[in-house]
């Protein structure tokens, strides 16, 4: 069967080639399907120039990305807007230029997997379709300082990003994919077909044998798919890029520890001034122009998703009620709890979804090993408390309604 597709492409080709000469609509099969033909010229050792056409639309494109890398960047999750609160993965695409200066963005552009949803719906209207798949999906190429502005300037998130252990020829390889599949319209499901789950099927495009989406068969994760790519070795190297609240936060905690070395006492005067210094002095991680990434000397928090403990929990205790003993047996399918190990989240983040508590009383002395009644003591299908103290560092955003498609 491969081989009568190949002869085909073959055939095909020389036709499309006549016809590229004067028709510019890139209608031939091997303008529309590059990732596939690359791929049975693999397979079946084709000559690359029997198979050759001219693709001025697909030429362009390539050759404004330039992808020569991809990287993940992962930002944290975000409780001020409910579709943000899982945090949000990304792909970076690097040319030669940004490889060369990570640091050089302007260089780079962003491929992001998100919710073609309608803006004019209410949220409990937008989160159900978004759940049950009644939206379709949207594959957004952008400029990369743009998309990262979003989050480490409006939403003050800080990042992550992660190079992926992959050759130039499987970016170049995954690259032809999003061209065949760009347009498509796909349901989006919150829970499985997400910004996550398209980062492991393209990667699963080029490492077939490493079955990364199958490993997430139930919900994917964002966090989860970057403690995947970790431990399947996929990841190359990692940069901490702080939001600009977390840069100003700082600030503040150098001039703390600066008056308290000198013996200085605290004062209302000398916290306004120092509120007035934070607003009227920012900071960022970025340029003005919003082009280059700056170094900045600061502690990397304790934030980072590989860090970070199982979403599953299982629980047990003991307790007694009055004159009855009971034990309580209980499961948590995500999130993060305050009194978990906070280690890879954001501080002051709790967000709890899928868990219950069965109480068993204590054991009937005329049968024994057996519970004398079982209650459900909780249910709780999500539950979210946003902790987010407003500061000289810290913005108030109330941005649940104000963007529905950003993750």
């Amino acid at each position: 069967m491969l081989v009568a597709l190949a002869q085909e492409l073959v055939s095909s080709s020389a036709t499309d080639n006549d016809q590229a000469k004067t028709d510019t609509n890139n209608n031939s099969v091997l303008c529309h399907f590059p990732a596939r033909v690359a791929w049975l010229a693999g397979v079946l050792a084709i000559d690359a120039a029997s198979l050759s056409a001219d693709c001025p639309e697909l030429d362009e494109w390539m050759s404004t990305l330039a992808p020569e890398q991809l990287s993940i960047m992962f930002a944290q999750e975000y409780l001020d807007n409910p579709l943000s609160a899982f945090a949000h993965t990304l792909l970076r695409i690097d040319s030669k230029a940004s490889i060369a200066d990570p640091n050089q963005i302007d260089k780079a552009y962003a491929l992001n997997y998100t919710v073609d949803g309608d803006p004019n719906d209410s949220f409990p209207v937008y989160a159900t379709k978004s759940m049950i798949g009644s939206y379709n999906s949207a594959i957004e190429i952008d400029l990369y300082p743009e998309m990262l502005a979003k989050y480490l300037q409006d939403d003050e998130r800080d990042t992550w990003t992660y190079q992926l252990s992959l050759t130039p020829a499987e970016v170049q390889q995954i690259m032809r994919h999003v061209w065949e599949t760009k347009a498509l319209k796909m349901p989006y499901y919150f829970t499985t077909d997400n910004c996550a789950s398209e980062i492991l099927r393209l990667i699963d495009v080029v490492r077939p044998q490493q079955n990364l989406l199958s490993q997430l068969s139930y919900a994917v994760v964002p966090s989860d798919v970057i403690q995947l790519l970790n431990d399947e070795l996929l990841l190359a190297s990692s940069i901490y890029t702080p939001a600009d609240n977390t840069l100003r936060q700082n600030q503040l905690n150098e001039k703390k520890q600066q008056r308290a070395q000198l013996g200085y006492h605290n004062s209302a005067k000398q916290t306004v001034n120092e509120i007035k210094s934070a607003q009227l002095n920012p900071v960022s991680s970025m340029s003005a122009d919003g082009q280059t990434l700056l170094k900045r000397q600061i502690d990397v928090s304790d934030n980072n998703p590989i860090d970070r403990h199982p979403l599953q929990l299982g629980t047990i205790g003991i307790g007694q009620r009055g004159d009855d003993d009971y034990m309580d047996i209980g499961f948590r399918a995500g999130f993060h709890d305050t009194l978990d190990h906070a280690s890879g989240y954001p501080q002051f983040f709790n967000l709890e979804g899928l868990a219950a508590t069965l109480r068993l009383y204590d054991t009937d002395d005329n049968k024994p090993n057996q519970p004398d009644s079982v209650v459900l003591q909780n249910v709780t299908l999500i539950r979210g408390r946003s902790f987010n103290p407003v500061n000289a560092a810290k913005k108030a955003i109330l941005g649940a309604l104000v963007s529905r498609r950003r993750e």
